[in-house]
């Protein structure tokens, strides 16, 4: 059976990385030049569908976005006219003349749950670009190959210095985090304050390029404070100590002693 030739889509999107691009900003879907089995161009006047749809995948096992019914489903391969696809504009002065547009981030399921999820979840995703065409030309049909996949990342992941809280709602935050990244956006400073009832614990800590933490100050609910270098790493102070009592972990050459006071 004849089908359109279409070609498949690009994607336009400020990178956070090759193949990452940011949930909170737009991320255009983009569809050069369709023709028909006999070479002729597809016009916007001959069309009865233009559009895109959504995939994800995780592993082998690859969905597609019902926009109807507002859910994933499996992908049904080339058998798609049960389901809508996202709408193209057309600007027939563009050298990608079908053209999509959206915001992840604002994209949900009839649940209220977020359409496209981070890096982290394992998920990746990618566009077909589908046209059918009206009466006047018989209603050719086709779907093209899929574009270059992408994953997502949260604006709070790639800046370099910010504000986080748990859960992101902030009217509800139970955890709230001040950090700063390196050049490889891995956090390397943060003063964080957590609250669980009515115990508020607050950590300042660093952590070294591969996440793992190294030096720790600890402000626990019960008044305690925790200083804890990295392992084999001393608590320096320059300068006057002044203390009242001193409880300490005596040693003795193969073996370790109970706690005592220094008197």
């Amino acid at each position: 059976m004849a089908t359109l030739t279409i070609p498949p889509p690009t994607l336009n999107y400020e990178a956070v990385q090759t193949g990452l691009a940011t949930l909170e900003k737009p991320i255009k879907i983009l569809s050069g030049a369709v023709t028909f089995p006999d070479g002729r161009p597809f016009t916007e006047s001959e069309q009865k569908v233009a559009g895109f749809f959504i995939y994800r995948k995780i592993g082998t096992a690859v969905e597609v976005w019902n926009e109807i019914a507002q859910q994933w489903q499996p992908d049904p391969g080339e058998e798609i006219t049960d389901l809508k696809p996202k709408p193209f504009a057309f600007k027939p002065d563009e050298s990608e003349p079908w053209q999509g547009l959206i915001v992840p981030a604002g994209e949900k399921d009839k649940k209220g749950n977020s359409l496209f999820q981070k890096a982290s979840t394992g998920f990746s995703y990618f566009f077909r670009a589908y046209f059918v065409s009206n009466q006047k030309t018989g209603s050719i049909a086709g779907l093209s190959v899929p574009s270059p996949p992408v994953k997502f990342s949260s604006l709070l992941e790639t800046i370099r210095a910010g504000i986080k809280t748990i859960p992101e709602e902030i009217k509800e935050a139970t955890e709230i985090e001040l950090f700063l990244r390196n050049d490889n956006r891995q956090i390397i400073g943060s003063v964080k304050i957590t609250n669980s009832g009515s115990s508020t614990q607050i950590e300042i800590a660093n952590q070294d390029d591969a996440g793992v933490q190294r030096a720790v100050v600890q402000l626990l609910p019960n008044g305690d404070i925790v200083l804890r270098p990295i392992a084999s790493g001393r608590v320096r102070i320059e300068g006057l100590l002044e203390t009242e009592n001193i409880l300490y972990l005596p040693s003795v050459p193969g073996t370790v002693g109970s706690k005592r006071f220094l008197v």
